[in-house]
């Protein structure tokens, strides 16, 4: 394209070759100017398209994380109920009198014969056994002759959930009868020991057993 501007200026053309000039110069210019417009709009669509990726990133960690945020606060919540909730124990559990006496067992004979009326009165009182004594009034009748009495006394109701306390009664087994005499109690759940409030039985010789 320079040689062939060349020969017409050698040729006396020389207006004619300085226009044909001016118009590369011209359309080199514009063809520079595409490009540089070309990759600008190249540049700018990779900038937004990394934007997108950016922004659809982050709504997706947001959507992830919000679930587990609550499902966590719902679990600690329920946590914290959980541990907080208690029974309240009745007054008696921390105010009664202890039996320790092994003769009180049912599996015991009756190598002497005790009666209940001289430890207990018509006025109740509450009573935990423990130790050598068991832990619990026997829920079964004894044979005659047991834990050292004539008529073993055993406790024929349920036994109330932890902080209730429920009315029960014990029945004596004598001369064929499981039940030939009885007295009403009442029994409270302390929360791993249970209180009996028992009187006076009805006659002698008679006598709360244990196991």
């Amino acid at each position: 394209m320079d040689n062939s501007i060349d020969e017409l200026t050698n040729l006396g053309y020389s207006s004619s070759a300085k226009r044909v000039r001016l118009n590369i110069k011209e359309l080199r210019t514009v063809e520079s100017e595409s490009r540089l417009k070309w990759w600008t709009r190249k540049r700018r669509r990779i900038a937004l398209g990394i934007l997108g990726s950016s922004v659809c990133g982050i709504l997706i960690a947001v959507a992830i994380v919000i679930p587990i945020s609550m499902n966590q606060k719902s679990t600690q919540t329920t946590s914290a109920t959980s541990t907080t909730t208690s029974v309240a124990l009745p007054a008696q559990c921390s105010s009664y009198t202890m039996i320790t006496d092994a003769t009180r067992l049912a599996t015991g004979g009756a190598p002497t014969i005790i009666c209940d009326n001289i430890l207990f009165t018509a006025t109740p009182v509450w009573i935990r056994f423990s130790g050598s004594a068991g832990t619990m009034l026997v829920n079964y009748a004894p044979t005659t002759y047991r834990c050292n009495t004539h008529a073993p006394g055993w406790y024929t109701g349920s036994l109330p959930a932890v902080g209730s306390t429920v009315s029960g009664t014990v029945c004596y087994n004598w001369s064929g009868n499981t039940c030939n005499w009885s007295n009403s109690i009442s029994v409270t759940n302390c929360n791993g020991f249970y209180l009996y409030r028992l009187i006076a039985p009805p006659v002698c010789s008679l006598r709360y057993c244990t196991m």
